[in-house]
């Protein structure tokens, strides 16, 4: 009878300890030993959460990177509209020649702007603008092929106004 006493004592020991585990780690399956096939769909789910979590911060850091080449890239458009707007300026017959020599001038520092944009633009010590941030996958799943292709050409001058056609 002692005996029975003592293994009713070491299950009741087993099961507080269980429980505990349990409360402590907030999941009703702790161990294989619980319940086997719940134990591997608690960790399978638990991985892909985990897995969605990177994506997620993925993603972000992703549109981070595009808006800085976004951020760059309205300045760029800012100064080549300014460039237009000095070459429409000097088609006036009405200027002096040290007024087109001044003009001539504004847009010579505005290319050389938009090349050190073009040039200095970087996000994580990645050049953005410069001609060689393509092709670059980003994950954005929890499941291989779940990625986000980003490329984004040159804004150097040199390469401003031409284009290729794909697709």
């Amino acid at each position: 009878m002692a005996a029975k006493a003592i293994q009713g004592v070491n299950r009741a020991q087993d099961q507080i300890e269980q429980n505990m585990d349990r409360l402590s780690t907030g999941k009703k399956v702790s161990s294989g030993a619980d319940d086997a096939a719940g134990l591997a769909m608690a960790t399978r789910l638990s991985a892909q959460v985990q897995s969605l979590s990177i994506a997620t911060k993925n993603a972000s850091n992703a549109l981070s990177l595009l808006e800085t080449a976004d951020t760059a890239l309205d300045e760029v458009s800012d100064m080549i509209n300014r460039i237009r707007e000095l070459a429409v300026q000097a088609s006036s017959d009405a200027l002096s020649t040290t007024d087109r020599t001044n003009i001539v001038n504004e847009a010579a520092q505005l290319e050389t702007e938009i090349e050190s944009v073009s040039a200095n633009t970087s996000f994580n010590n990645e050049r953005l603008l410069a001609g060689s941030f393509t092709g670059r996958q980003i994950q954005t799943g929890a499941n291989a092929g779940e990625t986000l292709s980003i490329s984004i050409a040159s804004s150097a001058p040199s390469a401003l106004g031409s284009y290729a056609s794909t697709g």
